[in-house]
C-alpha cells in the first residue's frame, strides 16, 4: 500500500496500441486505489490522458503547472505551446488584429498586441479560404489527409515553412482542396509572445 507511486516512462518500449490500452488501465487503477502517482513522460498524449495535473519542465526549469486542459488551451510559454500538440509558429510584427509577416498578413481574432512577436496557432485554429481576393496569408496546399471525421491539410507558407490546418471532413470536401492549390489562411485564434521569448 504505497503512498506514492513513481513511474519513469513505464510504457516507453511498447507499441502505440498497447501503450493506449495501458494508459486506460493505469487511469482506472489510479481512480480505484487513490494513490498519488508521479508519472515521468516525454509523450504528450500520455501526459494529457493520464494526469490530473501536469508539470512541464525544460532543462530542469518548471515552465507551467496546471490541469491538462489548462496547459493545452492556455500555454504560458512558447516551449509549452511547442511541446503539447501540433502547432504552427509565425514570426512577425503585430498591429491590432493583423500579424504582418514580411510583406504578408495573417488576420486573427486572438489576443491583440503590438511589436515584434512570435505567434502560435493550433491546426484547428487556422481557417482556409479559397477566395483569391480574401484577406489572409498566402499558402499552397501540399496534400490533404482525410481519415475519419477530420482532415489534416499540409500547406507551405509564403516563406517555405510547413504549416498544418485541421478541418472537419465536411469542410474539407466543400473546399475541394487539391495539392498545388493556392489558398489564404486566417486564424480564429493566435497566441502572441515577445519575439525573444524562449522556444
Amino acid at each position: 500500500e504505497p503512498k506514492v507511486l513513481l513511474l519513469d516512462e513505464p510504457f516507453g518500449a511498447l507499441d502505440a496500441k498497447v501503450r493506449k490500452e495501458l494508459r486506460r488501465w493505469l487511469r482506472r487503477l489510479h481512480d480505484e486505489l487513490h494513490i498519488t502517482s508521479i508519472f515521468v513522460t516525454h509523450d504528450q498524449d500520455e501526459a494529457l490522458e493520464v494526469a490530473d495535473r501536469i508539470v512541464l519542465m525544460d532543462h530542469g526549469r518548471v515552465e507551467q503547472v496546471g490541469t491538462p486542459q489548462e496547459v493545452y488551451e492556455r500555454p504560458a510559454t512558447p516551449f509549452v505551446y511547442g511541446f503539447l500538440g501540433a502547432v504552427n509558429r509565425f514570426v512577425g510584427h503585430a498591429r491590432g488584429g493583423v500579424l504582418h509577416i514580411g510583406e504578408h498578413q495573417l488576420p486573427h481574432e486572438g489576443a491583440h498586441g503590438s511589436g515584434e512577436v512570435q505567434a502560435y496557432a493550433r491546426p484547428h485554429e487556422l481557417q482556409i479560404l479559397t477566395d483569391p481576393a480574401a484577406a489572409g496569408l498566402d499558402a499552397t496546399v501540399e496534400r490533404v489527409l482525410a481519415f475519419g471525421a477530420s482532415a489534416r491539410v499540409e500547406l507551405i507558407g509564403p516563406d517555405g515553412q510547413p504549416l498544418e490546418a485541421e478541418l472537419t471532413r465536411d469542410q474539407a470536401e466543400s473546399l475541394r482542396l487539391q495539392g498545388g492549390q493556392r489558398v489564404k489562411l486566417s486564424a480564429q485564434r493566435l497566441s502572441l509572445f515577445e519575439a525573444g521569448a524562449g522556444i
